[in-house]
Order: structure tokens, then C-alpha cells, then sequence
């Protein structure tokens, strides 16, 4: 999993927006009485999954005090910038407590796992 960093100011704008659905996200989550199924369907359900995790580093790349990864949908990302290529995408954002928990779900539940099985 690699940090996540936008070129466009719309695509910041629009990950900027997704901060406060992430945080709803992982509180719908934790209320869950197996948290790891509902991230594992929540990530199921969407074409691109993004994990956001405070990032308090001025110097690092961050969305209004957020580091955020692409968890699940890179390939489909790439694909987009192809010149006249429309996709119509589910887009899921999830808050984690820090990178670390962002990358276990990439690993586990994202594209990380097809990357290490």
C-alpha cells in the first residue's frame, strides 16, 4: 500500500469530501459484533475503497490532516486516466485509528491480499 497523492485539484476536493462518510464508515463499523465482516462487506461493495488515517506530519502529503491510500480499486483508477474513458465507480471511504490499520485492511481485505497469496 503506497500513500495516496492527487494531482488534481478536483480529485483533492473531492477526497476532502469523502473525510466525513469515512468517519461515519468506521463508526458504523465498530458498532458491528464482528468489526472485521463489516469492513470485509463494506469493502466488497465498492468499486474503489479509500482508507484515511490522521496524519499529523506537516510534511508529509495529507487531505485536511488526513494521509488516505487506495485500498481496493488502483487498476481501475489507472484505467480512468485514459483519455475519453468513463467508468461509472461505487466509491468507499474508511477512517482508520492509523496507517498501519489502513494497510492491514488492504492487506486483508483489499488488493494487498492478491499481492501476497
Amino acid at each position: 500500500m503506497k500513500r495516496y497523492t492527487p494531482e488534481s485539484p478536483e480529485l483533492i476536493s473531492y477526497l476532502a469530501e469523502m473525510i466525513e462518510p469515512a468517519k461515519a464508515n468506521i463508526g458504523m463499523i465498530a458498532q458491528e459484533p464482528i468489526p472485521a465482516d463489516a469492513l470485509n462487506i463494506l469493502m466488497a461493495n465498492g468499486d474503489v475503497v479509500y482508507g484515511y488515517w490522521p496524519e499529523p506530519d506537516p510534511t508529509k502529503h495529507n487531505i485536511g490532516g488526513y494521509g488516505v491510500a487506495v485500498l481496493k480499486g488502483q487498476a481501475i483508477l489507472d484505467k480512468r486516466r485514459e483519455p475519453g474513458e468513463e467508468i461509472d465507480l461505487v466509491s468507499v471511504p474508511v477512517m482508520f485509528r492509523e496507517k498501519a490499520e489502513a494497510h492491514a485492511a488492504w492487506q486483508v481485505f483489499g488488493e494487498g491480499r492478491t499481492l501476497h497469496s
